[in-house]
């Protein structure tokens, strides 16, 4: 989420963008998950299941899924009253990214290994060869080159490919915890009587339990509901191991002494998903949104440093496009400074 608006606005502003992801798909965390094919096909957001929005820089945005059918507002029903309105794609929460990137070219299935620089210093020719130069996986070194790199992905990832090149925002990445997350996908039979679509349980291993069927524009099968259900955190650190089988048998059991104590709960489908980077705890909220070496052109955003929410995630990308814009990447010193001894803000 973060990258990809952070790749919109510099597209929209007159950049040459290239994106890079690691995944079948675009998406990250905003992601849904397939099970089955053709038009009975099951569809559960195992990631994000939808966010509130309160910054007046994503209105616009906003406005302009709703117009276009792929955002809609949700108010999800509790047993003790409604949750306030949250946003969700349709068909699927991964619509938001594939929206957000369009036809910028990306290449899936490509995760970076490692960040080659090569300086441009200022008495360089404008043909001279641009500073950053990608290798993917163990394959060789990218031939094409780029003027600036931002990475938008889990800190402990982000920090292995900082390391040569600001060892203080990869030590700073390394210092954030990421909370792993089971999550469990399932249609079951319908429950007698829970006509309820969110349910946060007070005790017990499961932190969200959600009628993924009840958002706008999902599909509805009769007589079945279909169930995303989020661990707590603790949780799923103490089972992080635990082979998914085991993890849908334990959440099943919780499920269905959430939605029908005592009683039965036919499934029809089950299975599991371990997120091992959920959530960022400690947050850096000291910090800035993003971070942005313009000599370096090297930036980092994410919802490590932008709050741990998809708004905030959403806030980091859009701040690292504007920062990006009003300090565009420029050439290096003849004498570049020691690695770490760069005058730009420090991560907190």
């Amino acid at each position: 989420m973060s990258g990809a608006l952070c790749a919109q606005a510099l597209a929209q502003a007159g950049a040459q963008v290239e994106l890079f992801d690691k995944a079948r798909g675009p998406g990250g965390r905003m992601a849904t998950r397939r099970h089955g094919e053709g038009a009975q096909a099951l569809h559960f957001d195992h990631g994000a299941t939808g966010f509130e929005s309160h910054s007046l820089a994503l209105q616009p945005w906003i406005w302009q899924g709703v117009q276009a059918g792929w955002l809609a507002p949700w108010r999800a029903q509790r047993p003790d009253g409604a949750d306030p309105v949250r946003w969700v794609a349709v068909p699927g929460m991964n619509e938001m990214v594939r929206r957000l990137v369009g036809t910028l070219p990306l290449q899936l299935g490509q995760a970076v290994s490692a960040l080659h620089a090569q300086p441009q210093h200022t008495m360089a020719p404008e043909s001279a060869p641009r500073r950053w130069r990608l290798q993917l996986g163990d394959q060789p070194v990218l031939p094409r080159s780029h003027d600036a790199v931002v990475l938008a992905m889990p800190p402990q990832q982000a920090a292995v490919l900082l390391e040569a090149h600001r060892p203080d925002w990869a030590e700073a990445a390394r210092q954030v915890e990421m909370e792993p997350c089971w999550t469990l996908m399932a249609e079951t039979d319908e429950p007698p009587a829970w006509p309820a679509s969110l349910l946060r349980p007070a005790h017990g291993p499961i932190a969200l339990l959600l009628r993924d069927d009840h958002k706008p524009g999902r599909q509805l099968r009769p007589g079945r509901a279909r169930w995303v259900v989020q661990a707590r955190p603790e949780w799923s650190q103490a089972h992080r191991d635990d082979r998914p089988e085991q993890i849908v048998t334990r959440l099943l059991d919780a499920l269905r002494a959430e939605v029908n104590p005592g009683g039965d709960l036919p499934v029809q489908v089950a299975m599991a998903h371990r997120w091992l980077y959920s959530r960022p705890c400690p947050l850096l909220r000291a910090g800035p949104s993003c971070w942005w070496d313009a000599e370096l052109g090297l930036g980092v955003c994410g919802d490590f440093l932008g709050g741990g929410t998809v708004e905030l995630a959403a806030l980091s990308g859009l701040d690292l496009a504007e920062r990006i814009g009003s300090e565009p990447p420029r050439p290096a010193r003849a004498q570049p400074a020691p690695a770490g001894s760069h005058r730009q803000e420090q991560p907190a």
